[in-house]
């Protein structure tokens, strides 16, 4: 997977399951900011590269309560593309990562331990089997039939680990996330995950919209003791990320009413 796949199907993913999401610059990775920001979830999609400084603020920041989700070989390198010796967030999420040479592999990811009330499959993803899983739980498997690979035997790698770590939590999902968007049911059950990932750590959207409509994402905006919301669907006619058929699948949801 490439990082320009990965950085354009992210914002809709985090959209689509009802949240609003933050970008921050690498100087402002800072446990005491993100505490004083009151941020209580960090996103890290396909970062590989990441300073010794930053990954130790990472930690600080689950140490003290919060919670970190990562998609594919966190923190493998420094912020200048050299490998580290062992990566500095490995002992966060509870694997042991080849910083060296990833072992990458397509296959279908099934969620097999449930993540809150979600388990199933999520469809074809890219992930790295070279990784090895050592104080955290894996939830998931990725399995990468053998005429994929051109050989008799078939790869596997472990995917969705969490772990426990200080007073927070630690999520490596160990598969690319660049595929959201492209076929609807896979797309549908990986918002489910995310969504679950997120509610059993208590985080939840602040404002949900019923019934859900595809492609509806909700903003919210704060000024003073003002609290503004506001709705942006893409229009009828357009092929939309994680639906198959655009205008048909939109033209299925014409409610005559919303609840906020």
């Amino acid at each position: 997977p490439t990082l320009a796949d990965t950085l354009n199907a992210f914002p809709d993913l985090i959209e689509d399951a009802g949240y609003q999401y933050r970008t921050i610059a690498p100087d402002e990775v800072d446990a005491e900011r993100l505490q004083r920001q009151a941020t209580r979830a960090f996103y890290l999609p396909y970062v590989q590269a990441m300073s010794t400084r930053e990954a130790n603020e990472l930690t600080r920041f689950v140490e003290a309560g919060g919670l970190v989700i990562a998609d594919l070989r966190p923190a493998v390198a420094d912020e200048h593309g050299k490998p580290h010796a062992r990566s500095p967030l490995d002992e966060v999420f509870g694997v042991e990562q080849s910083t060296e040479q990833a072992k990458p592999i397509r296959g279908v990811v099934t969620v097999e331990l449930p993540v809150g009330a979600f388990r199933g499959r999520l469809g074809l993803r890219f992930s790295d089997a070279s990784l090895r899983v050592t104080a955290g739980q894996a939830h998931a498997t990725v399995t990468a039939p053998p005429l994929l690979h051109n050989t008799t035997a078939q790869e596997s790698a472990r995917a969705v680990i969490i772990n426990r770590y200080g007073r927070g939590t630690a999520v490596l999902l160990n598969f690319s996330v660049n595929q959201y968007g492209v076929e609807a049911r896979a797309s549908q059950k990986t918002r489910r995950l995310l969504r679950e990932l997120l509610s059993t750590h208590g985080i939840s959207p602040d404002v949900k919209l019923s019934p859900s409509l595809p492609d509806t994402h909700l903003y919210r905006f704060r000024q003073g003791v003002a609290r503004y919301v506001g709705l942006l669907r893409n229009p009828p006619g357009v092929n939309v990320p994680g639906h198959d058929h655009g205008a048909r699948d939109i033209a299925r949801f014409r409610p005559e009413q919303f609840e906020i």
